[in-house]
């Protein structure tokens, strides 16, 4: 398929995609679309997986009997 000044072009055919008249409304949409789902989606998987490696196990430590040693440490710190 030749392609014209971004107009992928079909014999007899109107043009499938015009890349080079893109309306701001049109490319507004497909930037939002892009960064807010993309975007988002990413906060979540690093939200999630810190969540499942370490604030996870950090929580099940600090409700242990007797707790950790490195936790009473921290918590020495902190009272200072």
């Amino acid at each position: 398929m030749p392609s014209v000044m971004g107009k992928l072009l079909a014999p007899n055919l109107p043009p499938l995609l015009d890349l080079a008249h893109m309306t701001l409304l049109e490319s507004s949409a497909i930037g939002w679309f892009f960064g807010f789902f993309f975007g988002v989606g990413c906060a979540l998987a690093v939200m999630y997986s810190i969540y499942m490696g370490g604030y996870r196990a950090a929580v099940k430590d600090s409700q242990t009997n007797p707790p950790p040693e490195r936790l009473v440490k921290e918590l020495a710190k902190l009272s200072r």
